[in-house]
């Protein structure tokens, strides 16, 4: 594989796919591990359409997080402070989620949790540039890949 284009270690998209399937692999294997670290972590879902909020909350409590979830920006800035991370949709009714993003990070109290920006239909560049400017730590591009989040999720909360 090393010869192919992308082989060489640490490069590449099949050196990213190896490390994924190891990740997996250790994952499963010491998936209580990762539970109990997670259970320690509570990460609020911000979604403005109930079913993906659903699904995506369902998929944190399986992984081991605890979840609060709301559908409004407003809501979601003043339940911030029960979090230790926030999943956060851009395309919300009521706030942007660019604007709560920018939000969290001038409030001290919550100036470093960790905010995670999703969207389905601001996808571009651009709009990831200016999500990440306003001081997300990730920008994920819907339809959520459960895998991802959790690796963005437990990299940002420092789980085992």
């Amino acid at each position: 594989m090393a010869d192919a284009p992308g082989g060489r270690s640490g490069t590449g998209a099949d050196s990213i796919l190896e490390h994924i399937a190891q990740e997996r692999a250790t994952n499963t294997k010491g998936t209580s591990q990762y539970r109990a670290a997670r259970n320690q972590s509570t990460v609020l879902v911000v979604d403005d359409e109930p079913a993906v909020r659903y699904s995506t909350v369902r998929q944190l409590q399986n992984a081991g997080f605890k979840t609060l979830e709301t559908a409004s920006g407003y809501e979601a800035l003043d339940m911030v402070h029960g979090a230790d991370a926030v999943l956060l949709d851009v395309n919300l009714p009521d706030l942007h989620g660019v604007e709560v993003c920018s939000i969290i990070r001038k409030r001290e109290a919550t100036a470093r949790l960790p905010v995670v920006l999703t969207s389905a239909v601001y996808v571009d560049e651009l709009h990831r540039d200016a999500g990440l400017s306003s001081g997300a730590d990730a920008y994920l591009i819907a339809p959520l890949n459960p895998d991802e989040v959790m690796a963005v999720l437990d990299r940002l909360l420092g789980t085992p």
